[in-house]
């Protein structure tokens, strides 16, 4: 894990998701409730954007940088916010207890992991990008391909014939399976009135 490659930005998200990862671990074994596994599934998934660069150099990820980092803010900062809506009264009359200190330690970590990611998001341009390119694709889909070479002219039509066709010789006339030529058609073939 190279930590100096990492912009200041970067850095606070890492120490947001590290909180948030400790504070929703003991949020858990205190019972704050189910809405904390959104905000450690979404540390554990900015850690995981944050350093794919240099633990897993091969791996595209399945969208931009900032966008995922934007995603994971997000689920984390909406996972704890849910959770403090539900617990509102409570944490108001214990406010000074380790408990209620270490949820809202969480809480705001989660804020700040939210902030990054919008900080992120911005700094790519403020364009959503999530999504794996279309198989056997590359990132440099953008650019057309190069365009065909121009076609030959083509040849001028050929001049018409000077006779026209001959009948169908003896020799080249369809015949009948015993060897005897065709009878030419009489009448034309179609439905018949049967009136």
């Amino acid at each position: 894990m190279n930590f100096a490659a990492l912009s200041s930005n970067e850095k606070l998200g890492v120490y947001a998701s590290v909180v948030v990862l400790v504070t929703s671990i003991v949020s858990l074994m205190n019972d704050w409730g189910g809405w904390i596994v959104l905000p450690l599934l979404g540390s554990v998934g900015m850690l995981l954007v944050l350093f794919q660069p240099s633990l897993m150099p091969t791996t595209r990820l399945p969208g931009s940088k900032g966008s995922l980092l934007l995603a994971t803010g997000l689920v984390a900062a909406l996972g704890w916010v849910i959770s403090a809506v539900g617990w509102i009264d409570w944490i108001s009359k214990h406010v000074g207890s380790i408990d209620t200190l270490q949820f809202l330690l969480g809480l705001l970590g989660s804020l700040v992991m939210g902030w990054v990611g919008w900080q992120a998001f911005q700094a790519e341009g403020g364009q959503f990008k999530m999504g794996m390119p279309a198989a056997g694709g590359t990132a440099s889909m953008a650019t057309p391909p190069p365009a065909a070479p121009p076609a030959e002219p083509m040849a001028p039509p050929a001049a018409p014939p000077s006779e026209p066709m001959a009948p169908p010789s003896e020799s080249t006339a369809p015949r009948m399976p015993g060897g005897a030529p065709m009878p030419p058609p009489s009448e034309p073939m179609g439905d018949e009135d049967e009136s």
